[in-house]
């Protein structure tokens, strides 16, 4: 386990001007500990002698497709893991339709919640992307859609294969979303 400080108290407010040689005021840093805990992800593929024997190329296919396959498991678990993360929290919004207002207003009530609009992003499936692609921002616009090569109204937008079938964006911090190797 690693356990990694994180601030959780803005104290930016004490900060402001002060007389000529007054005394700064000092505040104290209020840290919390995130322990991050390391989780094998692994699987294996046997192949017998008899398989690598007659096909030269076995290892060379069987390879890339751990590579394909284990990258679009780690995906989905990682997907849900945000998913039931959310649901768990509340933090679930059921619309009727998507529109501009709406989605802006989501992206404004995360800002509302400390999430810097920079840091901002959204995955769907294939699904409400053709909806958003083919929905108009408003009324008065011509040629203008809800989602515009990977953009959401002015976030970054990612398509994944693994929502298939889901109806929903997630639109949320994905910059806190980190996947760490060690070793071979």
């Amino acid at each position: 386990e690693i356990a990694v400080p994180k601030l959780v108290a803005d104290f930016a407010n004490s900060f402001g001007f002060i007389s000529e040689n007054g005394v700064s005021p000092e505040v104290d840093a209020n840290f919390e500990s995130v322990v991050l805990k390391p989780k094998t992800f692994t699987g294996s593929v046997p192949l017998s002698r008899s398989v690598v024997k007659s096909c030269p190329q076995v290892e060379q296919i069987v390879s890339q497709a751990i590579v394909a396959g284990s990258a679009e498991r780690l995906e989905a678990l990682i997907l849900k893991g945000i998913v039931d993360a959310v649901v768990a929290a509340g933090k679930v919004e059921t619309v009727d339709a998507y529109t501009y207002a709406g989605i802006v207003a989501a992206q404004g009530q995360l800002g509302d919640e400390g999430v810097s609009y920079g840091s901002i992003a959204a995955v769907m499936s294939l699904q409400p992307k053709a909806t958003l692609r083919s929905t108009l921002r408003g009324d008065n616009t011509a040629g203008v859609y809800l989602f515009d090569e990977g953009d959401l109204c002015g976030v970054p937008a990612y398509d994944s294969k693994v929502l298939a079938g889901q109806d929903f964006i997630i639109l949320g911090d994905m910059s806190k979303i980190a996947i760490g190797q060690w070793g071979d």
